[in-house]
C-alpha cells in the first residue's frame, strides 16, 4: 500500500549545482492527503553541503486511520549524496507497515550499482532516485525506487504551466506527466522547485504538496 510515499520517488527544488554546493533551501516539508482517509503525513526535506557535496536527507511519516486506529504505518529514512548532477552515494532505511526495507547505491567504476531487497543491479551514472525533489528527474528516462532499489524506464510529458493552490494561495506552476514503469502527476513552480505530485492506484489519489515558504508565495497569484 501507499508505495508512492517513497517518491519518496528526493530535488526540491532547483536543480543541483554544477560547481559548489549551493543548498536550495535549508529544509521543505510536504503535506500527503488521501482523497478518503484525508491528511495521513508528513515528507520533510532537509539539505546541507559536506565541502561541494549536497546532501539531502529525507523523511518521511504517513499513518492511516480508520475509527481510531491506525490501519497502516509507513516511516522511511533517505540520504542522498550529490556531487554536481551525479549522484554519488545512496542510502534508505523503510519500515512499511512492519517490513524493512533497505537500499544501498554508490558510484563505481563508470556504473551505479544498486543493493536492494531484491538483490544486487547496475545502472549507468545518470540513473537517479525517483524522488521529485529533484527537477533533474524529468529530463531523465532511468530512475530507482528508493524503497526497493528497483530500476525503472519512465517518459515524461510537458502538460504545461496552470495555476494551483497550495496552502491557501494560487501559485503558477509546470505540470509533468510521467509515464512507463513509473506513473504519476508533477508540478514545479516557475523557478523549478517541486510543490506538488500525485499519484492513484487502487485505493484511491494520493497527493503531495508542499507547505509554502513566504518568498514562494509572494511569487504565486493573488
Amino acid at each position: 500500500m501507499l508505495r508512492w510515499v517513497a517518491l519518496s520517488l528526493g530535488l526540491l527544488a532547483w536543480s543541483v549545482p554544477a560547481l559548489a554546493c549551493v543548498p536550495p533551501v535549508e529544509r521543505a516539508v510536504y503535506r500527503i492527503e488521501h482523497e478518503t482517509f484525508g491528511d495521513i503525513g508528513r515528507q520533510v526535506l532537509t539539505f546541507w553541503c559536506d565541502g561541494d557535496r549536497l546532501v539531502v536527507d529525507t523523511t518521511v511519516d504517513v499513518a492511516v486511520r480508520m475509527l481510531f486506529l491506525t490501519i497502516y504505518r509507513h516511516e522511511a529514512r533517505y540520504r542522498g549524496v550529490w556531487q554536481g548532477d551525479r549522484l554519488i552515494r545512496f542510502e534508505s532505511h523503510t519500515d512499511d507497515n512492519g517490513k524493512i526495507l533497505e537500499v544501498f547505491a554508490r558510484a563505481a567504476g563508470g556504473r551505479v550499482i544498486i543493493d536492494g531487497p531484491n538483490g544486487q543491479s547496475e545502472a549507468p551514472l545518470t540513473v537517479v532516485p525517483n524522488h521529485p525533489w529533484n527537477h533533474d528527474v524529468i529530463a531523465r528516462t532511468l530512475l530507482f525506487d528508493p524503497v526497493d532499489g528497483k530500476v525503472l524506464q519512465v517518459d515524461v510529458t510537458d502538460a504545461g504551466e496552470e495555476a494551483i493552490e497550495l496552502a491557501g494561495r494560487r501559485v503558477m506552476a509546470r505540470k509533468y506527466l510521467v509515464s512507463g514503469d513509473l506513473k504519476l502527476e508533477l508540478w514545479y513552480d516557475l523557478g523549478g522547485a517541486w510543490v506538488r505530485w500525485r499519484m492513484q492506484d487502487e485505493r484511491g489519489t494520493v497527493t503531495m504538496s508542499r507547505q509554502l515558504p513566504s518568498r514562494l508565495a509572494d511569487a504565486g497569484l493573488g
